[in-house]
């Protein structure tokens, strides 16, 4: 700019020309956060039974859209989009996911629950159990996929408040940067309205490096306070990297080699009548033939168990002789409270991962549609061990005949403490 100006200051002073000039400058793209998202298309698809997902299993659900309330309408099938987004943490963008199917089906059969994926994962679509109409109480399934690196936690987490905006047309989603659906809370009903909060987490930016373990401790306590038990020993995967960074280093990360601390009494095992004692745990044996898996859980929930979690081969051949005292001792053992979700990835019913101690049959896991397991019983043809672990149909087909069914195999903490507490 320039300014005009003369000698005789009372007098109005003009100039000829312009009192400012302009010329084209760069500094550099603006920097315009452009998020990879899309819209899924899911209209018709939850009155169906099946799932309904984000077309790429590289993107996570940040929202839903459902359509206007009807008067009488508050089915699930009134969701017809989900919003599913890429990651935007630089270390995880393009990276291929690793999915799991999480069971809601019997957290939504109640009512004020958070039906949540496992931590470090995202929503990355539903399942229905159930044609139209089906209700909340008939998700059976979430798909939950997180980046390959991604660790088993997140950055931050908070619960977005969907009460008012769930009960009309449009979106509701996850409105901060960068935060994706982990689930949702239901509360006192099994209508579509009754979903009031999405909980919203942030991917962890935690880079993995290579480790080193450290030497082995020394053998803790027998675990059991009478009867047979285990002894533990553990050793830790540690890296002199910044603390950021988490080590991974192969090979188990505990031991364990078998004990006894003396027959049991009633009073020492703390284990209700009809249970046996072993190690930590008070294990029965429902000596009912039982199609269903999820069946089998059902009754072990019951009676305050669930299905039993077995963590070592001395755990393992103890069940396999404790079913060989039952009446109903069938080819296909038992039912076990593990199950895969996903492709690949096996879970106990706690959540927790299937890692370290494993006792699959020869060629298993050998289908992906074989999302139910049981403790394989008698040796009733080539390649059946007893005491191996088959993948099988959770619903087992009619051809099988009844008494060739497994059981239930129970597992419950003594003297009612939580169910199915993990052995230290």
């Amino acid at each position: 700019m320039r300014n005009c100006s003369g000698k005789n200051s009372s007098m109005t002073v003009q100039c000829i020309g312009p009192n400012k000039e302009t010329r084209p400058c760069n500094d550099g793209p603006c920097k315009v956060k452009i998020l990879d998202c899309d819209d899924a298309d899911w209209q018709g698809s939850l009155d169906r039974i099946g799932w309904s997902v984000c077309p790429r299993d590289t993107t996570f659900l940040k929202g839903l859209w459902r359509h206007d309330p009807m008067q009488g309408d508050n089915r699930v099938g009134r969701i017809e989009y989900g919003k599913c987004c890429a990651a935007e943490e630089p270390a995880f963008i393009n990276q291929s996911s690793t999915c799991l199917n999480a069971d809601w089906s019997l957290v939504l059969d109640r009512y004020n629950v958070w039906a949540l994926c496992p931590t470090g994962s995202f929503m990355n679509g539903l399942s229905v159990g159930k044609p139209l109409p089906a209700f909340l109480n008939d998700i059976e399934e979430a798909k939950c996929c997180h980046p390959q690196n991604h660790p088993t936690s997140y950055e931050d987490c908070y619960d977005e408040d969907v009460t008012i905006s769930f009960d009309t047309r449009g979106w509701s989603e996850c409105r901060r940067d960068g935060y994706y659906m982990t689930g949702f809370y239901k509360s006192s009903c099994d209508k579509l309205y009754c979903i009031e909060k999405f909980r919203c987490c942030k991917m962890k930016n935690e880079t993995v490096v290579s480790g080193r373990w450290s030497d082995w401790e020394d053998w803790g306590e027998c675990n059991a306070v009478c009867g047979d038990g285990e002894r533990e020993r553990k050793r830790t995967c540690t890296s002199s990297s910044p603390s950021k960074e988490q080590a991974r280093c192969s090979g188990p990360s505990k031991e364990t080699r078998p004990c006894n601390n003396g027959p049991c009494h009633e009073s020492e095992s703390g284990c209700p009548e009809g249970w046996v004692h072993y190690g930590n745990s008070c294990f029965l044996v429902i000596d009912i033939p039982i199609r269903e898996w999820k069946d089998a859980r059902r009754n072990c929930r019951k009676l305050g168990g669930e299905l039993a979690k077995i963590t070592s081969a001395t755990q393992n051949q103890f069940l396999l002789n404790l079913l060989k005292k039952q009446v109903r001792f069938t080819s296909r053992g038992a039912w076990i409270g593990l199950q895969r979700r996903g492709s690949n990835a096996f879970y106990w019913t706690d959540d927790t991962p299937l890692t370290g101690y494993t006792a699959w049959k020869v060629g298993e896991p050998n289908n992906v549609l074989e999302k139910c397991v049981f403790l394989i019983g008698k040796n009733w043809r080539w390649g059946f061990t007893p005491g191996k672990w088959n993948d099988a149909y959770c619903i087992l087909p009619s051809w099988i005949h009844y008494k060739d069914m497994p059981v239930a195999l129970c597992q419950k903490t003594p003297n009612g403490m939580e169910v199915l507490s993990r052995l230290r």
